[in-house]
């Protein structure tokens, strides 16, 4: 099965790129539930990553994972729908779909969007 790995924050949530007490606030990010649910129709496995559910989050992680569940069925996003599973390390995938995200082309193309 092909994985695609999607990022919780700004991708499927909309995010104002602060964290404060680490409740996700915000709306679903249009067309994302639509788009994630027909990926899975057609045979993707989508894994929702996110850095709140990473061990650098510390003891809040598991908390983590709570909430972000509680949201995507607050919203309409269903296991086995709409996505597959959750994490927060870093998967073998087809792509990544993330708002911060870099295409690598080659290390002059890097150094160049940088400095």
């Amino acid at each position: 099965m092909k994985t695609l790995a999607v990022d919780f924050d700004g991708v499927i949530h909309k995010h104002d790129g602060k964290f404060g007490d680490g409740v996700p606030k915000y709306a679903p990010v249009e067309g994302a539930k639509l788009a994630l649910g027909k990926l899975m129709e057609e045979g993707y496995r989508i894994i929702i990553f996110s850095t709140r559910l990473s061990p650098t989050w510390g003891e809040s992680s598991a908390n983590q994972e709570a909430l972000i569940t509680n949201w995507l069925k607050r919203n309409g996003f269903e296991q086995g729908v709409h996505y597959t599973s959750m994490t927060g390390c870093k998967i073998p995938a087809i792509a990544y779909i993330d708002d911060r995200g870099i295409r690598f082309t080659n290390w002059t193309d890097i150094i160049n969007y940088f400095i």
